[in-house]
């Protein structure tokens, strides 16, 4: 397959799977109550986020974006707002370096 037509067939599975998510599956925003107040800071529920993810899952995550966004997931899979029962995707986009700058806070 040429590149030139693989948006197309990226774009048709997109579409095709789109129909197949829920609303509360789809939830992709920063809310504040997983972000905190200011950038780069973690908060309570990111670190226990990172720290749940390495125990489970031996996934490694930083607390910059991942932890943040790990922690909202958590909390709406706990609070119902995505049934514990779905199937849920979740884009791991790197940020282990940053745990470098981290690593007083997991002493």
């Amino acid at each position: 397959m040429e590149p030139s037509h693989r948006g197309s067939t990226i774009g048709q599975c997109a579409t095709r799977d789109a129909g197949r998510t829920t609303a509360a599956a789809a939830v992709t925003s920063p809310v504040q109550r997983w972000a905190g107040d200011f950038y780069g800071i973690p908060v309570e529920s990111t670190i226990e986020a990172i720290k749940l993810s390495g125990s489970l899952e031996g996934m490694i995550i930083d607390p910059v974006y991942e932890g943040k966004s790990m922690a909202g997931l958590i909390d709406l899979v706990r609070s119902g707002e995505i049934p514990s029962d779905s199937t849920v995707l979740y884009a791991h986009l790197g940020g282990q370096p940053a745990l470098k700058a981290y690593a007083g806070i997991f002493d």
